[in-house]
């Protein structure tokens, strides 16, 4: 329903029959494969590890974004990363917490939504739209027996350097593509 709504000017205006097909079929398996894959990471991990997980990709969709010339998509991104930010304070509070019940298809249709938005609608880059789409992905190595076998500070070094490596070359592809003049406010007006 979400990918109807965010190409139904594009369906209706622009694509052809063969790109209509071609473009709802692949969105809609990456988007599944994507909901299906953050869901199945949810469920192993519980606590503040995977809100923070998703908060971070958020922060990152939120800055691509706002590079893209988006504003709009941007806060929404931004909104997305203050609600996952204060799942991950309740997780500290409450290690069993669990977003793989709810949580994860509302994340996955936001984050999903808010990409396609940008790539289609604002300039947003594919090669940033793909690495804070695999982000998550990045940390699929906290699963293994060798994984549990190191301190627990390495722990968390590694998980959070698996996680912003493909977020901060995202955001920097973002930034090195966006067009200097756009980013200045024109003389004479408020820079807020």
């Amino acid at each position: 329903m979400a990918l109807a709504l965010l190409t139904r000017s594009l369906v209706q205006y622009q694509w052809s029959a063969a790109a209509r097909i071609g473009w709802l079929a692949g969105l809609a398996v990456g988007g599944l494969l994507f909901w299906t894959v953050l869901d199945l990471l949810a469920k192993r991990s519980t606590g503040a590890a995977w809100p923070l997980a998703l908060g971070v990709v958020a922060v990152g969709s939120s800055v691509v974004l706002l590079y893209a010339g988006s504003l709009k998509l941007a806060q929404l991104a931004g909104a997305l990363a203050a609600c996952l930010g204060v799942a991950t304070l309740i997780g500290w509070w409450r290690p069993l917490l669990s977003l793989a019940r709810g949580a994860v298809p509302v994340v996955a249709v936001l984050l999903s939504g808010l990409w396609l938005a940008g790539y289609f609608y604002a300039e947003a880059l594919a090669s940033s739209v793909g690495l804070l789409a695999l982000a998550p992905l990045a940390v699929c190595f906290t699963a293994t027996e060798a994984w549990q076998r190191l301190p627990n500070w390495l722990r968390n070094l590694l998980f959070l350097a698996a996680l912003l490596v493909p977020v901060a070359l995202a955001v920097t592809l973002a930034i090195r593509a966006a067009p200097a003049e756009e980013l200045v406010a024109p003389a004479g007006e408020p820079d807020f």
